[in-house]
C-alpha cells in the first residue's frame, strides 16, 4: 500500500502543476488580448469557461488524493476503485484512453481555433462534443451490460 500511496501523492503533485499552469496560461492570454486577433465576447467567455472548469474538476481531484493519503480507509477505497476488474475491461472496451487522447486534442484545437476563426472553432467544438458524448454513450452502455 505503500507503493500505491507514493503513486497517488506524485499524482497530486502533477496536478497541482497543471492547475498552475493552467492559472498561469489564462493570465499570459487573458491579459494580453491586445496582442491577440480580436476574437468575439462568447468565445473569451468559452475560454474562461473552460479554463475554469478544468480547474475546479482538477482541485477537486487533487482533494480527493490527498484525503485519501491521509486517511487509510480512503486510500484503500481509491485503490480497489482504480484496481477494479469490471472497469479495466469497460476502460478496454470502450477505448478510453485513444478516445480520451482524441477529447483533449480537439479540445486544445478548439481553443486555439477559437483565436482566429469563428466557423473552425464551433466545427471543433461540436467535433469535441460528438467525441466526447459518444465516450459516454459507450461507457454507459457497457456499465449497464457487464
Amino acid at each position: 500500500m505503500k507503493k500505491f500511496k507514493e503513486k497517488i501523492r506524485i499524482r497530486a503533485l502533477w496536478m497541482s502543476a497543471i492547475v498552475i499552469g493552467l492559472a498561469v496560461s489564462y493570465l499570459v492570454l487573458f491579459l494580453n488580448q491586445d496582442k491577440l486577433p480580436k476574437m468575439p465576447s462568447f468565445i473569451v467567455s468559452f475560454h474562461a469557461g473552460v479554463l475554469c472548469g478544468l480547474e475546479l474538476l482538477l482541485m477537486l481531484d487533487i482533494f480527493k488524493n490527498v484525503r485519501a493519503t491521509r486517511d487509510e480507509k480512503a486510500l484503500k477505497k481509491l485503490y480497489i476503485e482504480e484496481n477494479d476488474e469490471r472497469t479495466i475491461m469497460i476502460m478496454q472496451k470502450t477505448g478510453a484512453m485513444g478516445i480520451t487522447i482524441c477529447i483533449i486534442g480537439l479540445g486544445v484545437g478548439t481553443i486555439i481555433s477559437g483565436f482566429f476563426n469563428e466557423i473552425v472553432f464551433f466545427s471543433l467544438l461540436g467535433a469535441t462534443l460528438f467525441t466526447a458524448l459518444v465516450k459516454g454513450f459507450f461507457k454507459i452502455y457497457f456499465h449497464y451490460k457487464f
